[in-house]
């Protein structure tokens, strides 16, 4: 703990708050990564620092959103009967970290929790990312290899 940032923030943080902000990029140069890496080397100490501390920013806000929907999980998953949704989404039981102590804790923290809040963060960074570039009407406009490896790497993150 150290260090500024901790490897949790680092890998549940942001690297999906990276991985959203370099998807969206070339939205903003007409889908051209020549021409957005030309315009960001113009100013590379600048691009560098405004692209690190905006992507923590939007990796918090990602982490954010995925606690909200996490309750909102919990609050459906108690009042609702639902079947499908017991299937699909496992009850996770959080008092484990009020009540394992040391080296358990250590190991949820490192080998599991770090891992399960990157999935859900990369997947919600995907999931925006593509519903951003659906509702600007440049989702047809991306080689089909791009749009087949998000929706596999989405689906694998999700599951």
């Amino acid at each position: 703990m150290d260090s500024l940032l901790t490897r949790h923030q680092l890998v549940a943080h942001w690297a999906p708050g990276a991985l959203f902000i370099g998807a969206l990029l070339p939205l903003f140069y007409d889908l051209s990564w020549s021409q957005t890496m030309n315009s960001l080397s113009q100013h590379p100490t600048v691009s560098l620092s405004a692209f690190a501390i905006a992507a923590f920013l939007l990796g918090e806000i990602l982490d954010s959103t995925r606690d909200l929907a996490e309750q909102l999980l919990d609050l459906v998953y108690k009042r609702f009967n639902c079947n499908l949704l017991k299937k699909l989404v496992k009850k996770v039981y959080w008092d484990f970290f009020a009540e394992a102590k040391g080296e358990q804790l250590d190991n949820l923290e490192n080998y599991y929790f770090v891992y399960y809040v990157f999935n859900i963060n990369s997947f919600l960074a995907l999931f925006i990312t593509a519903s951003i570039f659906w509702i600007s009407g440049q989702l047809h406009e991306l080689p089909p290899v791009i749009k087949y490896i998000g929706i596999i790497f989405g689906l694998v993150l999700f599951f």
